[in-house]
């Protein structure tokens, strides 16, 4: 009995590790890559805004706002229209705790024609985790 106590016990203590262990906090670049994964390929502005703060929070706050409610009357439409968004990292910088980060989106709307644009993502770390606080494209 004494046995089987122990390897309940053991086994759980192994799951509660591996558990947190795949719980571990993103990097600046992985929050950013995370970050438009959500939002430029995804378009799930309510995942991406979980990794904002401060005025990129507030933008896509609003957005995010403006969407829901189209979303709301036409939920398949989102799908059928949705273009095609690949994204490379092309560039980033860290100094201390802020990072800029450029990544190379490559669209094709659906039924038109290719065309890239770069997304210039900042993070920086708050408390100890990794935030995007702004985000633009540029052609």
């Amino acid at each position: 009995m004494k046995i089987i106590l122990r390897n309940i016990i053991l086994c759980l203590f192994l799951s509660i590790t591996l558990i947190n262990c795949g719980q571990s906090k993103l990097d600046g670049a992985g929050v950013a890559e995370n970050f438009v994964k959500n939002y430029y390929k995804f378009m799930n502005q309510a995942e991406a805004i979980k990794l904002t703060d401060m005025g990129a929070k507030d933008k896509l706050g609003k957005e995010l706002e403006l969407v829901t409610e189209a979303r709301a009357k036409a939920p398949q439409q989102l799908d059928e229209t949705r273009s095609k968004i690949g994204y490379k990292l092309s560039d980033s910088k860290f100094e201390g705790n802020m990072g800029f980060l450029t990544f190379t989106l490559s669209i094709v709307p659906n039924g038109g024609q290719g065309f890239d644009r770069n997304a210039l993502i900042t993070v920086q770390k708050i408390n100890d985790s990794w935030k995007v606080i702004n985000y633009e494209e540029t052609n």
